[in-house]
Order: structure tokens, then C-alpha cells, then sequence
């Protein structure tokens, strides 16, 4: 009983919209043409058997681009009478019903170069507003599109119907936009008797779906909040009604790239007040396989700054190519990693600190580690860094180190340095240092002095090799020259 209330209903409002010269927007920007007067010449021929159903009082032909006035359309035995019982929107190829029947048989002339793939939907013939749209309040707006169409490029015909509710709600010093959209998609069942083959039968692509689209902002607490998420179901048929929303053909384009995905954004910037700036960030994107995740958090407090940050790319995840992210390729390069950093640093009086460190880590385990710290001062400079790459890490061409290369010939190797630079006066000065490479078999160490008072220098160097190191090719070429 429901489904028939419904059937009567769509099919007023399919009549009422063909009486009234609406018309289907392709998204390639072409005009729809609803029963025209003038009759075309030329076009391939196709002849197709369709059923009609009860919630969906149109005929989705498996083409479009229909040439004008070449349709002869047949109803339960007996030809319609264009305008009168059938109204034909030339470019989306969809026949809107006027009278009731169950069976139908349609032939007609289309563009073979245009007709074959493209999306439409019920709205004007304008480029900004897909579906029609009924305001409700100052606030909130609702959608409906009935037959939505999609054709595919393996001759499948997909039609949508299409409901919802664009929002845009001001709250203080806050704002709350987005989209809230229903789509029940089904596969077009015709017999096509003249050209290509329909589409195969695919239950997979039918159902009803979900589209929610929704951001917000809000200043407080000296700052801004900003959160976003996005949610379009893989069956979704109606993304053409999102232009309606406001949308970009470019967005609406990334829409169904990320069909069945998950998209969540949040961000606080600048939060606190008088020497205090707090920042946190999550993005992440996924499915039910797995995601990609970026965390962040940032303090500045009287000059000193603090930032930590991980990225992790779970191993089940494989949509890379349907993402927006410009990194992709990288992206998918990374799939089972882990990244972490921390950074420090605090500036004072004419002196400055800082303190780095950076892992990767793959899911079994194996990793690299970096650490450095520095101090400088008119007078003073020393540093201190290490770095260990664990034995079995073997992800080296995955990296986007620019150092990915001598990464991997230091494979086992943990390095350690440490540089002193004093210069008390113009002429007084003091430059030491020392760099240690331990493995398993044996070491090497090297270190040097260089003092001048005036006058007078002082130099000296030593190096240490273990009898049992044997990674002197594995060493950076300067390290080689200067030591060995």
C-alpha cells in the first residue's frame, strides 16, 4: 500500500513537471529539450521493450541524445500521442508518462557519438540547480529528484530517485552547512533489440543509500573550531542532485570518486589567550577495510613551540586512486606504515633550541628512529643526533625520505654524533666532534679537535675501526673521504 501511495505521488510529480517544461541537466553543462516540434533527421535506430513500474512513472531509455520527434512509443498495445499522454526529454532520453500502463515498447534515432554514458536529473535548464528544491524555512531547504539517471559505459542504466534536506544553520558565533540526501537506485530492465547490449544484470549497484555532507565553524576561546564530515553511501545514484546544494561540478566529480568511503575532519586553531596558542587536527578516510589517519596536536607558550603528529595508513586500505589527496601515489607507496614525529624548539635572549625526533614503522615491527637536538647562542653551539635502522626494515623504496637510498645501505647501523663549537672571543675559538657507527660485529668511531687562541692551533683526529666492522660501504661518501 505504501509503495502505491508513493508510486501516485512520484507520478504526479513527474507530470506535473513535464506539463511545466522542465527539463533533465546533464552535467556536462548540455540543455535539455522536452518535446520538441521539430522533427530530426539522422541518428542510429534502437528499439527497446521496457516495463513500467508503479514507483517510477517514466521510460529510462538505454541511450540519450535522442534526435527530436523520432520516437514512436507504444503503451500496453495502443501509440501514445506526444504532449498529450507522453512528454520526451530529448537529452537525458526519459519518457514521462501521462497515462498509466504496464508494458511499452519505444524506437527512436539517437546521437551514437553523445548518447551512450552522461548523468542527468530532473530540474531547469539551468547549470547551478539539479532537482527541485522547496524551502521550508531560512534555514533548511528541501530536495527531490525523481529518475535520476546514470549510463554507464558497460551499457548499464541506473535510475535514482532522490530526497533530503539542505542546511545552513548560524548559531552565535557558529555556522553548521551541509546536505542530508537519500537515494533508491535500481538497475533500468529493458530488451534492447537494435544496437548494444544492456548492461549485466548487477543487484550490487541497487538499494537505497546515503549521502550526509556536513561542516562546521565556530570562534571561541580566542580561536576557531572547524569540523567536517562526509559519508556517501557506494549506491548512492543521486550526487547530481548535490548541485542543487551549492556543490562544483569538480567536488560533485570527487563526491563519486569517494563513494563508499568515510571522510571526518577536525581542527582547532589558535585556542587560548595571552602567551597560550593551542592547535589540534584530525583527518581521516577510509572503510570497512581500513584507513588513512592524520593526528596533530600544537603548543606555543611564551615562544616556545611544540608539535607532535601521526600518520598512519592502515594495510587494508586500497581506494588511493578514489581519494582527493594530491599525495596519493605516496600515500599508497606507505600502506602498512606508521609515522611519528615531535618536534621543540624555544627561542630566547639571542639563543635558540631545538628538538627533533621522527620514527616509521611498519606494522610487524622494523622501523627507522631520528633524533636531534641543537643549541646556538652567540658563543655557544653544540648538537647531538642519532639514528637507528632496525635490521628487517626493508620498506626503503616506500619512503619519502630524500635519503631513502643511504637509508637502506645503513640497514642494522646506529649512529651517533655529537659537535661543540665555542668561540669566546674574535679570536679564541674551539670546534669538536665526534661520530660513532656500532653493529653487531664491530664499531667505528672518529673524532676530531680544532683549537686557536691568536696565533695559535691545535688540531687532532683519531678513528677507531673494529676488527669485526665491516660497513665501510654502507658509510655517506664525505664520511669515507674525510676518514678512511
Amino acid at each position: 500500500m505504501e509503495k502505491r501511495r508513493l508510486g501516485r505521488l512520484a507520478w504526479s510529480v513527474v507530470t506535473l513537471a513535464a506539463s511545466s517544461a522542465f527539463g533533465q541537466v546533464v552535467l556536462s553543462n548540455s540543455e535539455s529539450t522536452i518535446s520538441g516540434s521539430t522533427n530530426e533527421i539522422g541518428g542510429k535506430v534502437a528499439y527497446e521493450l521496457l516495463t513500467v513500474s508503479d514507483e517510477r512513472p517514466t521510460l529510462i531509455l538505454r541511450y540519450g541524445q535522442l534526435k527530436s520527434g523520432s520516437e514512436i512509443i507504444v503503451l500496453d498495445g495502443r501509440t501514445l500521442a506526444r504532449d498529450r499522454e507522453y512528454s520526451m526529454d530529448y537529452v537525458s532520453g526519459v519518457v514521462y508518462l501521462k497515462v498509466a500502463g504496464k508494458s511499452a515498447s519505444v524506437q527512436y534515432r539517437y546521437d551514437e557519438a553523445k548518447g551512450t554514458t552522461g548523468t542527468f536529473g530532473i530540474g531547469s535548464s539551468g547549470t547551478k540547480f539539479q532537482g527541485y528544491t522547496f524551502q521550508l524555512n531560512r534555514n533548511a531547504a528541501m530536495v527531490l529528484g525523481m529518475g535520476l539517471t546514470e549510463r554507464l559505459a558497460n551499457g548499464t542504466v541506473l535510475s535514482s530517485n532522490v530526497y533530503g534536506l539542505n542546511n545552513s544553520f548560524s548559531f552565535g558565533r557558529g555556522k553548521s552547512t551541509g546536505v542530508f540526501l537519500v537515494s533508491d537506485r535500481k538497475q533500468v530492465k529493458s530488451t534492447n533489440l537494435f544496437g548494444d547490449k544492456n548492461g549485466t544484470p548487477n543487484s550490487d549497484l541497487e538499494g537505497k543509500s546515503e549521502a550526509i555532507i556536513q561542516q562546521a565553524e565556530l570562534s571561541s576561546f580566542g580561536g576557531k573550531w572547524l569540523a567536517y564530515y562526509q559519508s556517501i553511501g557506494e549506491k548512492f545514484g543521486g550526487l547530481s542532485a548535490l548541485e542543487g546544494a551549492g556543490f562544483a561540478q569538480d567536488k560533485i566529480q570527487q563526491f563519486s570518486s569517494e563513494r563508499g568511503l568515510k571522510r571526518t575532519e577536525f581542527q582547532a586553531q589558535n585556542i587560548g589567550g595571552k602567551g597560550l596558542a593551542l592547535g589540534a587536527g584530525l583527518k581521516s578516510i577510509g572503510d570497512e577495510t581500513g584507513s588513512i589517519v592524520w593526528r596533530n596536536s600544537t603548543v606555543n607558550l611564551f615562544g616556545a613551540h611544540i608539535d607532535f603528529s601521526v600518520f598512519k595508513v592502515d594495510p587494508g586500505f586500497s581506494k588511493f586512486n578514489n581519494i582527493a589527496e594530491t599525495d596519493r601515489q605516496q600515500l599508497s607507496k606507505e600502506r602498512g606504515m606508521e609515522r611519528r614525529s615531535f618536534n621543540a624548539s624555544k627561542s630566547f635572549k639571542g639563543s635558540k633550541w631545538a628538538f627533533e625526533s621522527s620514527n616509521v614503522e611498519t606494522v610487524d615491527g622494523p622501523g627507522i628512529y631520528r633524533r636531534k637536538f641543537e643549541f646556538s647562542s652567540s658563543k655557544v653551539s653544540t648538537s647531538f643526533s642519532d639514528q637507528h635502522v632496525v635490521k628487517g626494515f626493508n620498506r626503503f623504496g616506500d619512503l619519502r625520505e630524500a635519503d631513502r637510498d643511504q637509508l637502506a645501505r645503513e640497514s642494522g647501523l646506529v649512529r651517533q654524533a655529537a659537535s661543540l663549537q665555542l668561540t669566546p672571543s674574535k679570536n679564541q675559538s674551539l670546534n669538536a666532534g665526534s661520530s660513532t657507527i656500532r653493529t653487531d660485529t664491530g664499531d667505528f668511531a672518529a673524532t676530531s679537535i680544532d683549537i686557536k687562541a691568536g696565533k695559535v692551533s691545535l688540531s687532532h683526529s683519531r678513528v677507531d675501526i673494529g676488527q669485526g666492522f665491516s660497513n665501510l660501504g654502507s658509510m655517506r661518501p664525505d664520511e669515507i673521504n674525510g676518514h678512511v
